[in-house]
Protein backbone atom coordinates (compact mmCIF):
# COMPACT_ATOMS: atom_id res chain seq x y z
CA UNK A 1 0.00 0.00 0.00
CA UNK A 2 1.19 3.55 -0.54
CA UNK A 3 0.55 6.49 1.96
CA UNK A 4 0.84 10.05 0.84
CA UNK A 5 0.73 13.37 2.51
CA UNK A 6 -1.80 16.14 1.25
CA UNK A 7 -0.12 19.36 0.78
CA UNK A 8 -1.03 20.46 4.60
CA UNK A 9 0.85 17.38 5.60
CA UNK A 10 -2.10 15.88 6.46
CA UNK A 11 -1.98 11.97 5.55
CA UNK A 12 -4.13 10.55 2.75
CA UNK A 13 -5.82 7.22 3.69
CA UNK A 14 -3.54 3.90 2.14
CA UNK A 15 -3.77 3.54 -1.35
CA UNK A 16 -4.27 -0.21 -1.86
CA UNK A 17 -1.92 -1.82 -5.03
CA UNK A 18 -3.50 -4.32 -7.27
CA UNK A 19 -1.71 -7.09 -9.38
CA UNK A 20 -2.85 -8.75 -12.76
CA UNK A 21 -4.66 -11.39 -11.89
CA UNK A 22 -6.75 -13.68 -14.45
CA UNK A 23 -8.11 -16.99 -13.69
CA UNK A 24 -6.82 -19.59 -14.49
CA UNK A 25 -7.93 -20.77 -18.03
CA UNK A 26 -8.17 -17.71 -19.06
CA UNK A 27 -4.89 -15.72 -22.20
CA UNK A 28 -1.81 -14.76 -20.48
CA UNK A 29 -1.79 -10.83 -19.69
CA UNK A 30 -5.91 -9.92 -20.61
CA UNK A 31 -8.71 -10.66 -19.57
CA UNK A 32 -12.53 -9.61 -20.66
CA UNK A 33 -15.33 -9.54 -18.12
CA UNK A 34 -19.18 -7.84 -17.67
CA UNK A 35 -19.17 -5.61 -14.99
CA UNK A 36 -21.60 -7.67 -13.16
CA UNK A 37 -18.74 -10.35 -13.06
CA UNK A 38 -16.54 -7.98 -11.77
CA UNK A 39 -19.19 -7.44 -9.16
CA UNK A 40 -19.80 -10.73 -8.30
CA UNK A 41 -16.08 -11.58 -8.00
CA UNK A 42 -14.94 -8.29 -5.84
CA UNK A 43 -16.08 -6.46 -2.86
CA UNK A 44 -18.22 -3.87 -3.76
CA UNK A 45 -16.55 -1.94 -0.92
CA UNK A 46 -12.90 -2.54 -2.03
CA UNK A 47 -14.38 -1.63 -5.64
CA UNK A 48 -15.05 1.94 -4.36
CA UNK A 49 -12.21 2.53 -2.49
CA UNK A 50 -9.34 4.20 -4.28
CA UNK A 51 -6.83 1.62 -5.39
CA UNK A 52 -3.88 1.59 -7.96
CA UNK A 53 -4.20 -1.23 -10.09
CA UNK A 54 -1.02 -2.50 -11.52
CA UNK A 55 -2.59 -2.98 -14.96
CA UNK A 56 -4.54 -1.28 -18.01
CA UNK A 57 -8.34 -0.74 -17.67
CA UNK A 58 -10.70 -0.45 -20.68
CA UNK A 59 -14.48 0.28 -19.41
CA UNK A 60 -16.95 0.40 -22.10
CA UNK A 61 -20.79 1.20 -20.53
CA UNK A 62 -23.22 -0.62 -22.26
CA UNK A 63 -26.42 0.49 -20.27
CA UNK A 64 -27.00 2.58 -17.22
CA UNK A 65 -25.06 5.30 -15.90
CA UNK A 66 -21.62 4.73 -13.62
CA UNK A 67 -19.38 7.64 -12.09
CA UNK A 68 -15.90 6.47 -12.11
CA UNK A 69 -13.01 7.84 -10.61
CA UNK A 70 -9.42 8.16 -12.14
CA UNK A 71 -6.72 9.97 -10.37
CA UNK A 72 -9.21 11.66 -8.18
CA UNK A 73 -10.57 12.94 -11.37
CA UNK A 74 -14.65 11.77 -11.50
CA UNK A 75 -15.92 10.68 -14.69
CA UNK A 76 -19.79 10.49 -15.57
CA UNK A 77 -20.31 7.66 -18.25
CA UNK A 78 -23.25 7.01 -20.20
CA UNK A 79 -23.57 4.01 -22.29
CA UNK A 80 -21.15 4.14 -25.23
CA UNK A 81 -18.93 5.88 -23.53
CA UNK A 82 -15.07 4.21 -23.21
CA UNK A 83 -13.01 4.96 -20.89
CA UNK A 84 -9.21 4.06 -20.32
CA UNK A 85 -7.28 4.04 -17.18
CA UNK A 86 -3.45 2.69 -17.34
CA UNK A 87 -1.13 1.30 -14.98
CA UNK A 88 -0.07 3.30 -11.64
CA UNK A 89 -3.73 5.55 -11.87
CA UNK A 90 -5.63 5.48 -8.71
CA UNK A 91 -9.51 4.63 -9.32
CA UNK A 92 -12.31 3.54 -7.73
CA UNK A 93 -16.02 2.96 -8.86
CA UNK A 94 -19.06 4.41 -8.30
CA UNK A 95 -22.02 2.82 -7.14
CA UNK A 96 -22.26 0.05 -10.06
CA UNK A 97 -26.55 -0.49 -9.37
CA UNK A 98 -27.90 -0.14 -13.06
CA UNK A 99 -25.08 -0.41 -14.98
CA UNK A 100 -23.66 -2.80 -17.78
CA UNK A 101 -20.86 -2.66 -19.42
CA UNK A 102 -17.45 -4.50 -20.24
CA UNK A 103 -14.26 -4.30 -18.76
CA UNK A 104 -10.78 -5.84 -20.37
CA UNK A 105 -7.89 -6.24 -18.16
CA UNK A 106 -4.61 -5.93 -19.14
CA UNK A 107 -0.81 -6.33 -18.55
CA UNK A 108 1.35 -3.46 -20.24
CA UNK A 109 2.80 -6.29 -22.24
CA UNK A 110 -0.03 -7.30 -23.42
CA UNK A 111 -0.08 -5.36 -26.35
CA UNK A 112 2.25 -6.14 -28.75
CA UNK A 113 2.22 -7.05 -32.36
CA UNK A 114 1.73 -10.61 -31.74
CA UNK A 115 -1.25 -10.40 -29.56
CA UNK A 116 -2.90 -6.91 -30.61
CA UNK A 117 -4.09 -8.42 -34.04
CA UNK A 118 -7.64 -6.43 -34.17
CA UNK A 119 -8.85 -9.80 -34.83
CA UNK A 120 -8.36 -11.43 -31.39
CA UNK A 121 -9.52 -8.05 -29.42
CA UNK A 122 -12.56 -8.26 -31.60
CA UNK A 123 -13.40 -12.08 -30.72
CA UNK A 124 -12.35 -11.31 -27.21
CA UNK A 125 -14.95 -8.40 -27.10
CA UNK A 126 -17.98 -10.33 -28.79
CA UNK A 127 -17.26 -8.31 -32.00
CA UNK A 128 -18.28 -10.24 -35.54
CA UNK A 129 -15.12 -9.04 -37.04
CA UNK A 130 -11.97 -6.91 -36.50
CA UNK A 131 -13.19 -4.23 -39.06
CA UNK A 132 -16.10 -3.33 -36.89
CA UNK A 133 -14.12 -3.59 -33.95
CA UNK A 134 -11.64 -0.79 -35.48
CA UNK A 135 -14.29 1.00 -36.68
CA UNK A 136 -16.20 1.18 -33.01
CA UNK A 137 -12.56 1.80 -31.55
CA UNK A 138 -11.88 4.79 -33.41
CA UNK A 139 -15.18 6.04 -33.55
CA UNK A 140 -15.11 6.29 -29.33
CA UNK A 141 -11.57 7.45 -28.60
CA UNK A 142 -10.64 8.80 -32.07
CA UNK A 143 -7.84 7.06 -32.63
CA UNK A 144 -7.25 3.99 -34.28
CA UNK A 145 -6.24 0.39 -32.51
CA UNK A 146 -2.72 0.84 -33.78
CA UNK A 147 -1.95 4.27 -32.83
CA UNK A 148 -3.66 3.12 -29.14
CA UNK A 149 -1.06 0.62 -29.31
CA UNK A 150 2.00 3.01 -29.84
CA UNK A 151 0.43 4.97 -27.27
CA UNK A 152 0.24 2.79 -24.85
CA UNK A 153 3.73 1.36 -25.59
CA UNK A 154 5.17 5.08 -24.97
CA UNK A 155 5.72 5.74 -28.94
CA UNK A 156 7.47 2.50 -29.27
CA UNK A 157 6.36 1.82 -32.46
Amino acid sequence: MVRKRQEGGEPVPEIREVAFSAPAGRPAGVEVLTLAELQARADACRLSTPHRPGFHHLLLLDRGRLVHSVDFREHVMAPGDLLWSRPGQVQHFGDLTGAEGRLVLFEAGFLDPATAAAARIADRLGFADATNFSKFFQRQTGTTPIAFQVTVRGGAG
